[in-house]
């Protein structure tokens, strides 16, 4: 019986033993496991530090709340995996404790980079995605990961008869990945090849006044690496006029060089037709590498106003990271340079392909910043805190809906509160500007920016309260069509300025100018380069807008500014207002109201510019609301 009971308490002791063994291998496979999660996140996180277009206000609390979640995600992961495995040792009976944990380990770095690439997956460009450093080391963890899981499934059914083979697939797929990345970094060639046709940078700032720049003499220092560009030798426009106060006609107005009555996206929803000829597509067809940059690449895609670019690149493209969904969006209480309103992801994935540009193409970069100035107006720190006044306790908060709210009288705005907004709206401006100097700052380092035909401009205005409008769409008045056109021709060139009356839709006819391409049939703008007298159209779209009272229902409007003047005419209603803006810049005198006379006068001489633009003799502008009864 003694020796009974030894021989128990012998097995108790030896199962306690083997348990006490089975547990310290599993938590020094998770110590493991976290440790390398944690140096994963940390490289991940300074690689985002030491790239300046991120605003960390806490960047020591960035790397710690980074390597805490990746700490959290690898103790679950590995935990789970070692338990399946160790379950599946046991079916087996396989007594190999040290491969449990190198199998472990393997498969949970396997399923880890698995989940980044199909992240990746959507965002990465074709070729130069693929090439990005932190990309490829993902790819270099799942291969590494991957041929160790094989191995050592394959050694322990015997079925692997020479080891040296992982050894070789682990060295070429190093090699590999490396042979890439130092061709298409090109670390041994750091320096662009001159490229012998000048770049063309185009750069639209959504919603962006032009009296609201420093560079247009406005009060506050709102653009300062805008205004250093311009005193560096740039033309700057006085009077440019957008094609209509909102982005889905504005925009296809700039790269088709014609009105929204002519490409026809007049109405919300509208879709730029195939047949239309884009200043991309030209530029492509002359060898151009043709790169669109937006935060909303998915949106203007449905609306095809990215015809003509091979290279479309959004906010998470090339250095993607859960970094920046989980941290960026969900925590942005230490991180002013990652939140979903602002662009700087976007910014930070077009300085990522600058960065690996090798090609002697020149390059074509449409780079539209989307959310920047639009509403809402919330400016990230410390542009937030540039010019609001820390003591306001008012209402306004710089959301659309608020704004709405204002303009439907449901709430009151107040002298301070307009300074608020407005305050709220120059630190976006701010923010903008720094994005644009992250960028020019690049293009420079590139040799890329002194052989550029740099242009810089804005789809449409934005009401800050005057008339009682706020945002932009509804109204044809000067907030919402004077836009800021800023030329920087390739090379070296005096400061000039110009208060011809110009228009966004002569962007296109200047590139094509420029380049010195034949004139384009279908382009209605003419080139910068030549000046001259020219007649601007603006319109508003085919909806239900809405806004203050005598605002509702379909209200169609087209202005016109020919000379001093500018005649407005609500095509629906038939109402017409007339201005002469040199004596009255703020539109507050109707000289209808005074001489009646002057409305025909005007309708007139509208409708005999349209015919010529439109090419038709029979054209009246019932035209332009026949397709929104």
């Amino acid at each position: 019986m003694g020796e009974l009971r030894i021989g128990r308490c012998i097995k108790v002791n030896m199962r306690k033993g083997v348990k006490k063994l089975e547990m310290k291998q599993y938590i020094n496979t998770v110590i493991v496991s976290v440790l390398i999660f944690c140096a994963f996140a940390f490289f991940e996180s300074m690689s985002l530090i030491r790239d300046d277009v991120f605003l960390l206000t806490q960047p020591v609390m960035f790397i710690v709340v980074s390597m805490l979640i990746y700490s959290i995600f690898g103790l679950l992961c590995t935990s789970l995996i070692y338990g399946v495995l160790q379950l599946f040792f046991k079916f087996f009976k396989i007594n190999k404790p040290l491969w449990l944990s190198i199998l472990s380990l393997s498969v949970t770095f396997t399923c880890f980079s698995t989940l980044y690439l199909m992240m990746l997956l959507p965002y990465l460009d074709p070729w130069d995605g693929w090439t990005a450093p932190l990309t490829l080391f993902r790819l270099g963890l799942f291969f590494i990961s991957l041929a160790v899981v094989i191995f050592l499934i394959l050694l322990l059914f015997n079925r692997l008869f020479k080891t040296k083979a992982f050894t070789v697939f682990i060295i070429a797929g190093l090699v590999g990945c490396f042979s890439i990345f130092v061709h298409k970094q090109g670390l041994f060639c750091p320096d662009t090849p001159e490229s012998k046709k000048p770049h063309v940078i185009l750069i639209t700032i959504d919603a962006l006044r032009a009296d609201h720049l420093s560079c247009y003499f406005y009060k506050r220092n709102t653009s300062p690496c805008i205004d250093a560009m311009v005193k560096d030798g740039s033309k700057i426009f006085t009077n440019a006029y957008t094609a209509a106060p909102y982005t889905m006609a504005s925009l296809p107005s700039i790269i088709t060089s014609s009105y929204p009555f002519q490409h026809g996206c007049m109405e919300v929803g509208s879709v730029l037709p195939d047949s239309a000829v884009t200043v991309s597509e030209i530029l492509e067809e002359q060898g151009y590498k043709t790169v669109f940059v937006s935060d909303q690449s998915s949106l203007f895609k449905r609306w095809h106003f990215d015809q003509g670019f091979s290279v479309k690149l959004n906010a998470l493209v090339f250095e993607a990271s859960p970094l920046r969904k989980i941290i960026g969006e969900r925590l942005s209480w230490f991180s002013a340079g990652l939140t979903s309103r602002n662009c700087l992801p976007r910014t930070l994935s077009l300085l990522h392909y600058l960065n690996r540009y090798r090609s002697e193409k020149p390059l074509f970069i449409w780079y539209h910043m989307y959310w920047d100035t639009h509403t809402p107006y919330l400016p990230p720190p410390p542009f937030r805190n540039e010019f609001t006044n820390k003591d306001y306790k008012g209402t306004i908060d710089g959301e659309i809906e608020t704004l709405f709210r204002v303009m439907r009288s449901e709430i009151p705005c107040e002298e301070t509160d307009l300074q608020h907004l407005i305050d709220l709206y120059d630190g976006n401006i701010l923010f903008a500007d720094y994005q644009v100097s992250c960028m020019i700052k690049k293009l420079r380092e590139k040799r890329i920016f002194d052989n550029s035909l740099f242009i810089l401009s804005s789809d449409h205005g934005e009401s800050l309260g005057e008339k009682g409008f706020f945002s932009h769409v509804v109204n044809l008045y000067e907030p919402n069509l004077k836009v800021p056109l800023i030329l920087k021709y390739p090379g070296t060139h005096s400061f000039s300025a110009s208060q011809d009356i110009v228009r966004t839709i002569d962007i296109a006819p200047t590139i094509t100018d420029q380049l010195g391409l034949p004139h384009i049939d279908l382009f209605f703008g003419k080139s910068l380069n030549n000046p001259g007298d020219r007649v601007a159209f603006s319109m508003t779209p085919q909806f239900n807008s809405q806004g203050p009272a005598g605002w509702t229902g379909k209200e169609t409007q087209i202005a016109m500014r020919k000379g001093t003047y500018k005649f407005i005419h609500n095509v629906h209603m038939g109402l017409s207002e007339l201005y002469d803006l040199s004596m009255d810049s703020d539109e507050v005198t109707n000289l209808i109201e005074k001489d009646s006379a002057l409305r025909q006068e005007w309708l007139d001489k509208m409708e005999g510019v349209l015919k010529k633009y439109t090419g038709n003799e029979d054209f009246s502008m019932n035209v332009l609301i026949s397709n929104s009864n």
